[in-house]
Parts: structure tokens; sequence; C-alpha cells
């Protein structure tokens, strides 16, 4: 079968941007990129979606001979591929081939950034160090009708406060992954991964999206997030070992960064104070003993109901909230939080018995009438604990 191909792969100068354009096949991809960095022609942007693409179709990957890459990367993502294998045994570990040269090294130390609470707790453990935050149009994609330049500004103001850089992204990659019914859960973090080491920097944190204690299959990872470390460029993930209340305690303790929290769900420069992640912050400020609490609530034994509760992942996060409840007293919150913890059990208990009864066939149609497209993508990895 013939390789996937990056190639064509230039730069151009805009007035206010770089734009970065390659081909994976015949699909074009660009990044429009607002920085002080160099931005070079090379391949390592384009690696996340040719790398799942590969991997899921069982086609090689070329880079052209006038697109350097970094060896070490492409050594690291033999690895990352074999990782990715354990967690969706449909995958094949691929060859990649192409001309190794190290990226340009820039004195820059890095974190995406979209002001929620992941990456504003990994702002100020970082905060030191850091030099640049990176924001993309790919965080939280229900606000996708908003324009990026309102993210942009938002967080181009919070960089000037805190005498930091902005480095700012605007790519088509999502939709081109959607082409091919990648899931974004998945390459989300590869994605972030390609980016930073593509621009170079010293040193590139990737914010925890859940702690060591809750890890399964998924984009961000800290087995895989630091794969994406090149000869010049060091990724690490960052936060893991904060539980999501605790990470929100980091920030209570400085209010002028909490009033430029932003955790919505549906926008991505206001919160509506109603979606799942707006009430999870509100409820936990609460808890804390934040005042003024900046996020509207009513009484939190009963807002807590309100979180919508998907998966085991996002069942930890109410999890999160019962340890802090119970280690501050409110046993009303605990009690709450318990019951609907209970509720997401019996669910997914459910679930299991129609999973081992019905096959994945059956499981397929009854995703699909519970309202679940994205456990059907084709490029996702799977839940280890299904063994069905």
């Amino acid at each position: 079968m013939a390789p996937i191909r990056i190639h064509d792969v230039h730069v151009s100068k805009r007035p206010h941007s770089t734009r970065l354009a390659g081909h994976i096949d015949e699909d074009l991809v660009t990044f429009e990129i607002d920085t002080d960095l160099v931005i070079e022609p090379r391949a390592e942007a384009f690696l996340a979606i040719a790398l799942f693409l590969g991997m899921s179709r069982g086609r090689d990957i070329k880079i052209d001979e006038n697109v350097p890459v970094s060896g070490r990367l492409v050594e690291n993502l033999h690895h990352f591929q074999r990782i990715c294998r354990q967690w969706n045994p449909d995958f094949t570990v691929r060859a990649m081939n192409g001309r190794f040269v190290p990226p340009r090294r820039q004195a820059a130390t890095l974190s995406t950034f979209s002001g929620g609470v992941d990456s504003m707790a990994t702002f100020i453990r970082q905060q030191q160090a850091l030099t640049h935050l990176l924001v993309l149009n790919i965080f939280d994609r229900k606000g996708d009708e908003q324009p990026f330049s309102e993210l942009k500004t938002r967080i181009g103001d919070f960089t000037k406060m805190v005498d930091k850089r902005m480095i700012a992204i605007e790519t088509n990659a999502w939709d081109v992954a959607a082409k091919y019914d990648m899931a974004p859960e998945y390459l989300h973090g590869a994605f972030l991964g390609s980016v930073g080491a593509h621009l170079g920097v010293e040193t590139y944190y990737i914010p925890s999206s859940y702690t060591y204690r809750d890890l399964k299959p998924w984009g961000s990872h800290p087995v895989l997030d630091p794969l994406w470390s090149t000869e010049t460029t060091t990724v690490i993930h960052d936060g893991a070992d904060l539980r999501r209340t605790e990470k929100t305690a980091l920030i209570a303790e400085r209010p002028e960064l909490l009033e430029h929290l932003q955790v919505c769900w549906f926008d991505k420069v206001r919160n509506c104070s109603r979606c799942s992640k707006c009430v999870r912050t509100a409820i936990t400020l609460d808890l804390l003993g934040v005042e003024p609490n900046p996020f509207a609530r009513d009484d939190a034994s009963r807002d807590i109901r309100r979180i919508e509760i998907s998966s085991d992942s996002s069942a930890s996060y109410v999890w999160d909230i019962k340890q802090l409840a119970e280690e501050k007293g409110r046993d009303d919150v605990a009690a709450a939080a318990a019951a609907h913890l209970r509720a997401h059990v019996r669910k997914r208990n459910l679930y299991g018995l129609v999973e081992a009864t019905l096959g994945p066939r059956g499981t397929a149609l009854v995703n699909r009438f519970r309202n679940r497209p994205y456990t059907g993508r084709k490029v996702m990895l799977r839940n280890p604990d299904s063994f069905v």
C-alpha cells in the first residue's frame, strides 16, 4: 500500500502572522501562527494526523526529502505507536522515513493555555520559567461559533498582565482529522505535542487533563506526551499529581488570576455558569469558601446533580468534589455527590451487561440510541477495561 506523504511544506509571511502549510497526501493542512518565534518549513506539526492515519490504515509515512524532521522524534514515535496499539489492537506500527535534521533551538519556555483550571494551574506552577503561552483554536470546540479573534484578545490581555508573550495558532487540522473520523479526544495530545516539537522551544508544558489516579487511554497522557520531545525541545506533562479541586484551590489563592479563569464548555470568552464545567468549578469554589465566587450558583448539594457524568473520566470530577466536601465537613454536598456517583455506577454496570450480551455490533446500536456517536469513531483509543 502506498505510504502517506507529507509534502509541499512551506512558510509564508502574512501582515500579522506566519503561515505554515503542507499536504498530508492530498489534504492541505494550514497553521496561521502569530508569534515572535521563527517558524521553519518542517514536518513535525503534520505528524499527529499522519501518524494516526497511518496506524489506522496500515500505511507507512514518507516525509519528502526536502522537508526536515527530528530524528529523535521519529524514534520516539515508534514507541508511541506501540503504546497506542495496546489501546487499540486494530492499529499497526508503521515505519516513518524522512531527512533527519534537529529543529532550530529557540530560547523560550512554553505552555499551552486556554484559561481553564488545568492550564491556569500549570501557569502558576511554572510561572517563573515560562516565557510564552500557546493558544489554539482547538480548545472546547463547542464554542466554535465565536471567532478565534475573541479568544486571542482575551488571552492576549492576560499574557500582557502577567508579562508573558502569546503564541496564537489557528489551524484547519481538526477539520482534516474529522474527515477521517478521528476522535478529537484521542488526537489532541498528539496534536499539541507535534506543534510544540515544531516550534523548537527549550521546554514545553502540556497541562494534564486527569490525575494519575484517573489514567485511561486519552489523547494527552503522562506516558505519551513526553514522547513528542526532540533534540531541541523537552515536552513535560504537568499537573497529574494534583486533583482538579487542588488545582482550583491553587488558583483561588491568586485573586488576580481567578478573575481570568475561563472554564465554560460553550463559550471561549465568558462563563455561562450552567454547563458542567462551570457548575463543578462553582461548587469547588463554594467548598473552598471563596468570596466573592465569580461563578453564579444556588445550592451546591442540589447543583451537583447538574454535572453531567458520561463516563468514568467525568465521574472522577464528581468523586474529587466528594473528597473535598468530606474534607470541609460539607456532608450535604458529599451525600449528593455519592448519590450521583452511585447512579453512574448503576448505568455503567447496566451498559456493561448490554455490551457483554449483545457484543460490539449490538453495543454500537445502543450507543447510537444513547446519542453517543463518538464511541463509533474509527480512529480512537479504546477502553482497556472492555474485553468484549
